[in-house]
């Protein structure tokens, strides 16, 4: 697994957070106002967000439907290989046809 599946929610939000130049007043407004010194304190892990505060967060960073949590991550990881699993039959399969195809034309 990589470094990133490590990270708590709150930091992969701030690095988000930061790579968009959002601030963290932009932050607490998203959560209906609540004090900047709440979004420091859980980005330096002192505290932590709901789950409604995360979607919340989420939405104001355009990543609705980003895995955070490892088990989406693990969810996603798993789709992703089944999906490339897929592909690489399909390709497999299109490419056999085509040697067949080629097959014909070279008799």
């Amino acid at each position: 697994m990589d470094n990133n599946t490590y990270l708590t929610i709150a930091e992969k939000l701030r690095i988000i957070r930061e790579h968009k130049e959002i601030t963290q007043p932009s932050f607490a407004d998203a959560l209906g106002g609540c004090a900047v010194s709440k979004i420091s304190e859980t980005e330096s892990g002192k505290k932590q967000y709901t789950d409604e505060e995360v979607e919340k967060l989420k939405k104001l960073l355009g990543i609705e439907d980003a895995p955070l949590t490892d088990e989406k991550i693990e969810k996603f990881r798993s789709k992703l290989f089944v999906w490339r699993d897929y592909t690489r039959e399909w390709e497999a399969e299109k490419s056999q046809e085509s040697k067949e195809s080629l097959a014909i034309i070279q008799q």
